[in-house]
């Protein structure tokens, strides 16, 4: 195994020959360091040229990764000047090599070279342009980061410490690219941006974005029990049914319009939610009542799910309901410990509270309005007045 020292990055503008390692499958930013496997012969004795001559290789993917001996018009041609950090020979013939991406770079040309490929490139330099824009744009991405991390479980949440700890908005860009499962032209993309605030911008969502309320267009159907799978698939409406907790899938029927099968157990079994348009859901609920009663279910209404749920001790918000904060219902038989309570909402209809904590007592002096009071219901526990949040609509919880 060697370990060689490169020379200092070369300077933006600067323009020489270096080794070209075609890539499979992965775009490497700068500051990035990974292992990569090398196997191809040409990609071999390029690295080697790299620890004979003390220098960069340029990493640059390929357009197509199942060619194994690409044209040169078939790389892209901006890619990663990197250091080689350490290289190892295995025994079947190939290669590990860990390396460190340091600069963007451009390639100009090729040079005529039978053993390895062989560019001609010139260093790119990032523009920061407006810094106040860049730091504002730096701040929506690590939030939005953050969320995406939590949601992504194959992404370590120390990323989150690491990204929080950048300054060089240029290199937080890099960073987040990296991590995110997108596809290969989309992480190219970001490495061929070399304008800081338009590289952020990509990883933004649009402030544009309308929100449709579809309460008065869809119906909620839900099925709960260990044989609720056998009910749903009777409707032969769906080729797979959602398997992961909170995972949808979506079908789409001549006769019933688009629809939605949601994994949600109510009641601590097996369970699924059932979105429906409205003008089908008279339809789709006698077959499902049909199906259910042939196996041994029954049809039963909002509040005695809510009995089973709560007597399977299954909390209103689910899997977000923060477990070291007293979230249960109030006024169902469970005792108030104080004139608060803490209640971490499951979605956007409670109240705009995803992802926070929200400390309600009563309801505040200028809910006013009767849609505002709605949102609260009063309710009586151990000769005490008490509030719980309620959506406006009727919950479908």
């Amino acid at each position: 195994m060697t370990t060689p020292k490169p020379r200092p990055a070369p300077s933006p503008g600067e323009t020489r020959a270096y080794p070209v390692l075609p890539l499979r499958d992965i775009v490497v930013f700068p500051h990035m360091i990974v292992p990569l496997f090398v196997g191809r012969e040409k990609s071999i004795k390029a690295l080697e040229e790299v620890m004979r001559n003390d220098t960069f290789i340029l990493l640059a993917t390929q357009k197509n990764a199942s060619d194994d001996d690409p044209a040169t018009g078939a790389i892209f041609e901006i890619g990663t000047l990197a250091s080689v950090l350490q290289l190892l020979k295995l025994p079947d013939g190939t290669v590990k090599v860990l390396v460190e991406g340091a600069e963007r770079a451009k390639i100009l040309s090729y040079n005529e070279r039978a053993d390895f490929y062989e560019a001609n490139a010139q260093v790119l330099a990032d523009e920061m342009g407006d810094r106040v824009e860049a730091e504002a744009l730096a701040r929506s991405v690590v939030t939005e980061f953050e969320g995406y991390v939590k949601l992504n479980k194959k992404v370590s949440p120390e990323v989150i410490g690491v990204v929080q700890q950048i300054e060089d908005y240029g290199k937080l860009a890099d960073t987040v690219a990296k991590d995110l499962a997108v596809k290969i032209p989309d992480k190219q993309a970001v490495l061929e941006t070399t304008k800081v605030s338009e590289r952020l911008e990509k990883f933004i969502v649009a402030d544009d974005v309308q929100v449709l309320d579809v309460a008065s267009l869809y119906a909620l159907l839900s099925v709960q029990g260990p044989k609720s799978e056998i009910v749903v698939s009777g409707l032969g409406l769906f080729d797979d049914l959602p398997k992961k907790p909170f995972s949808v899938v979506a079908a789409s029927s001549q006769k019933y319009g688009e629809m939605y099968m949601v994994t949600q157990s109510r009641i601590g079994t097996l369970g699924f939610d059932f979105f429906v348009p409205v003008a089908a859901q008279a339809d789709l609920l006698g077959k499902l009542t049909g199906y259910a009663i042939e196996i041994g279910g029954r049809l039963c209404g909002w509040q005695a799910l809510e009995m089973a749920r709560i007597q399977a001790g299954i909390p209103r918000f689910g899997a977000d309901m923060d477990e070291t904060k007293d979230g249960k219902d109030y006024g169902i038989g469970i005792p108030v410990q104080s004139n608060a309570f803490f209640l971490k909402g499951s979605n956007s209809l409670d109240w705009g509270m995803k992802n926070r904590l929200s400390r309600i007592s009563a309801p505040p002096a200028s809910c006013q309005t009767e849609g505002l009071k709605r949102r609260y219901q009063h309710c009586c526990c151990d000769g005490q007045n008490r509030y719980r949040v309620s959506r406006s609509r009727q919950d479908i919880a």
